[in-house]
């Protein structure tokens, strides 16, 4: 994988396509770059993708701090920076969702549009004790436990190959990066600064999802002006990978309708 350094940190990436449409892909806690690997798979030649590992996650430095919101949104403004991307859709899962609201606020310049996918709400991760608890766990659990967790995250069975590379991916993660970044999309809140956010925005929903559910991402999609919000049935947090075509259509549908080119 290639890298780039951002104020002094190593960021790995994985880089796919010529064409004049780019996008910056953001994983979220306990995930990597390679959470997008059945839609870069699908995604037209035409575009121009660019998925990175956060800070302490994946391939990335092994940093041990820094897993704040805002830095991680800093982070990724550096990284279109340091490639010289001018300006380009921006698309985030989860804890990555809450870095696109952040990074919509902080350096709108230089986003054409932002698509959140299964976001953390504008108002943080709430969840029952007993879920958080299935989140907190995955930091120490064996491969064989993250096996048995999948159903918390996914409706349909994955391949064996494809929950080793997920869990792979997760014990990747540095611990202080885990735990801090758990902790960051409890404390995180821009509800009250949503109306300020004036670009394109799609927010994708998945029906079955445990840990963002419709209804709070919902409001979130209600203050933001304009923005699009689509829900995907019978798929669980994990909606990209359970259904990346659907995931993929309405992403270059919505590049396309909102002529973020």
């Amino acid at each position: 994988m290639p890298s780039v350094n951002v104020k002094g940190v190593r960021l790995n990436y994985v880089e796919q396509g010529t064409g004049d449409k780019i996008i910056v892909f953001v994983h979220g806690v306990g995930a990597a770059a390679g959470t997008w690997k059945e839609a870069l798979e699908l995604l037209p030649a035409s575009y121009h993708a660019y998925a990175l590992d956060l800070r302490g996650y994946g391939k990335s430095e092994r940093a041990k701090e820094g897993f704040a919101i805002p830095q991680f949104a800093e982070d990724v403004y550096h990284f279109s920076q340091a490639l010289g991307l001018e300006r380009f859709t921006y698309v985030g899962h989860s804890m990555g969702g809450a870095i696109g609201m952040q990074l919509a606020l902080d350096h709108p310049e230089v986003l054409k549009g932002s698509v959140l996918v299964a976001p953390v709400p504008a108002d943080g991760f709430k969840v029952s004790p007993d879920i958080e608890a299935v989140v907190l766990g995955l930091a120490d659990a064996t491969p064989e436990e993250v096996k048995g967790l999948t159903p918390f995250f996914f409706t349909k069975p994955l391949s064996d190959q494809r929950i080793q590379e997920l869990t792979e991916d997760l014990l990747a993660v540095v611990r202080e990066a885990f735990f801090a970044s758990m902790d960051a999309i409890k404390s995180f809140n821009v509800e009250s600064r949503l109306g300020e956010i004036m670009l394109p925005t799609l927010i994708m929903a998945a029906e079955k999802d445990l840990f963002c559910p419709v209804d709070d991402l919902r409001r979130t999609a209600k203050g933001i002006g304009g923005s699009r919000f689509e829900i995907s049935e019978g798929v669980g947090h994990f909606l990209h990978i359970e259904n990346p075509k659907r995931f993929v259509d309405l992403l270059t549908r919505f590049i396309e309708d909102t002529g973020l080119q």
